[in-house]
């Protein structure tokens, strides 16, 4: 079952991704945000919450692929679209905490590193065209290490008009950790009328 966050009105913000988000929508609850976590595919959900007007599309990591290809798909559902330490770049994401501990072993540790480490990621180059042509507003947050993939050049070439934040103190694990801090640093795009 879906779970709602914030007031039982405002716009809709809808959030993809691994969790937890809690803190994340409590957090755009406090800025007028109605905010749904779907358990099924984000538009079904949507569809059956009864959500007619368009809504803000929050994808974390491999939850902005489906937030890039929903907008894709149907731009017309979506008001904006905010990507947070976003996959879909082609680049593998960065080793967790634990990977890169294990490839300080000697002799192992890299050999271990290399095969634990997550293979490279879908490649969305014809979605973000697609969401850039249909004049869709995309703001994506860069975390940590992953700022410098090529991820945001690459952003940067498929839609001249997104906006893009670099947050390099705030690791992957920031939605856990510290959730109040990208909802500050999205407070005035989420406030911003694209439209």
């Amino acid at each position: 079952m879906s779970r709602w966050y914030g007031p039982a009105r405002g716009p809709v913000a809808c959030v993809l991704g691994p969790g937890p988000w809690e803190g994340f929508g409590a957090g755009l609850g406090a800025l007028g945000y109605r905010t749904i976590r779907p358990s099924t595919e984000a538009e079904a959900a949507l569809s059956e919450a009864g959500v007619t007007e368009e809504a803000t599309l929050v994808g974390h990591g491999p939850g902005a692929v489906e937030a890039v290809i929903l907008a894709a798909r149907r731009p017309e559902m979506v008001r904006r679209l905010v990507l947070i330490a976003p996959e879909g770049f082609g680049a593998a994401p960065p080793p967790s905490p634990w990977a890169h501990r294990l490839g300080r072993l000697p002799l192992v540790g890299p050999h271990l590193t290399a095969r634990l480490s997550p293979p490279a990621g879908p490649l969305c180059d014809e979605e973000h065209r697609q969401v850039a042509a249909a004049g869709v507003p995309v703001v994506a947050l860069w975390l940590g290490e992953a700022a410098s993939l090529r991820g945001p050049g690459l952003l940067a070439q498929w839609n001249r008009t997104a906006k893009q934040e670099v947050l390099h103190d705030l690791g992957p694990d920031a939605l856990a950790a510290e959730p109040g801090r990208l909802v500050s640093a999205l407070r005035d795009v989420l406030r911003e009328d694209w439209h």
